[in-house]
């Protein structure tokens, strides 16, 4: 998530410009979609893996969780709080992993050392992740941030 949202100022104003004009033109709406759902996928593999660890809170899914995560590593809420309203990237950075862990993570999986500020949302606990993993996490953060550009 962290490592996604870093990639923000470098692809402005491209996100509120596609967002604007996905109101009214059908190919750019679809862009928008494909952005989101890209987005969306990193963050399902993010929920996913805290399902499975059973480390996610109670009353979320792994879908309703990732679609929360977009909501808010979306492009233009970084937009509004950073560039708007004069957050520090830092600040951004710290309370997206502070609230998302507050919000997603089980109360008592706190003390697990969840770092959802590892490349997107990588969660590190006794219940390490495979290399592999991290590597597609970081190439998935790149392709989401490639496709502003498009």
């Amino acid at each position: 998530m962290v490592s996604l949202s870093r990639r923000w100022p470098e692809v402005q104003p491209v996100p509120q410009a596609l967002h604007a004009a996905a109101a009214s033109d059908a190919d750019a709406r679809e862009a928008w979609e494909d952005r989101m759902s890209s987005i969306r996928t990193l963050a399902r593999d993010v929920t996913d893996r805290l399902a499975r660890r059973r480390l996610l809170a109670a009353g979320w899914t792994a879908e309703r969780a990732a679609e929360w995560i977009q909501a808010i590593v979306n492009p233009l809420t970084w937009v509004q709080l950073v560039e708007e309203l004069g957050w520090s990237q830092r600040e951004y950075e710290q309370r997206l992993v502070t609230i998302t862990r507050q919000v997603l993570v089980r109360a008592n999986a706190l003390g697990n050392e969840i770092h959802l500020g590892a490349p997107c949302g990588t969660a590190r606990s006794g219940h390490g992740v495979a290399r592999g993993e991290i590597r597609r996490n970081v190439q998935g953060v790149s392709n989401v941030s490639s496709d502003w550009s498009r």
